[in-house]
């Protein structure tokens, strides 16, 4: 018996029609997940298509049908691209996916330096806190030797009575 036979008895006898049809229209369907990976897609999409055999088509066939499937944001870094087999469009894939991950982290970094700018902010009002200026009973904030911008309608930015912070000409 040879192998094409033996999983033809195989198929009948232990795969029904209606799973061979159900796995053939998710084949046709098939589309990647919002939180699967190209890999993973990948995965399941050959899962599929060793279901199916030859209707699943040739490699060029099945890489097309793949890179379809992607994630449109993915697909828009390869629309253009032929690509021979699977494993090519899903390591195009991933490549587009390493970006964005990366992409992310660098904003993140930079994010990052916000948050310690913030603390920094917080260490050096500590250290007025910590010395003998007192709050102020108008405003509650420290401005140790200073008076309160707020009681004489003065500049916040620069203490001109001239005008206000809106209009202070050394922020601009």
């Amino acid at each position: 018996m040879t192998w094409a036979d033996f999983r033809d008895v195989f198929f009948n006898q232990y795969f029904p029609l209606a799973e061979q049809q159900k796995f053939e229209r998710e084949y046709l369907t098939i589309r990647q997940e919002d939180r699967e990976t190209t890999n993973e897609f990948m995965k399941r999409f050959l899962r599929l298509a060793g279901f199916l055999g030859a209707k699943a088509g040739t490699q060029e066939e099945q890489a097309s049908h793949f890179k379809w499937g992607l994630k449109e944001w993915i697909l828009d870094g390869i629309v253009n691209t032929e690509f021979t087999d699977v494993a090519q469009v899903a390591n195009a894939g991933r490549n587009i996916e390493l970006l964005r991950e990366r992409n992310r982290e660098n904003k993140r970094n930079r994010g990052g330096d916000h948050i310690r700018s913030a603390s920094a902010s917080r260490v050096r009002d500590q250290r007025y806190h910590d010395s003998e200026a007192t709050p102020c009973k108008t405003c509650g904030k420290l401005h140790p030797g200073k008076p309160c911008h707020r009681n004489s309608g003065a500049c916040f930015a620069c203490g001109s009575m001239d005008h206000k912070i809106g209009d202070c000409p050394r922020r601009k």
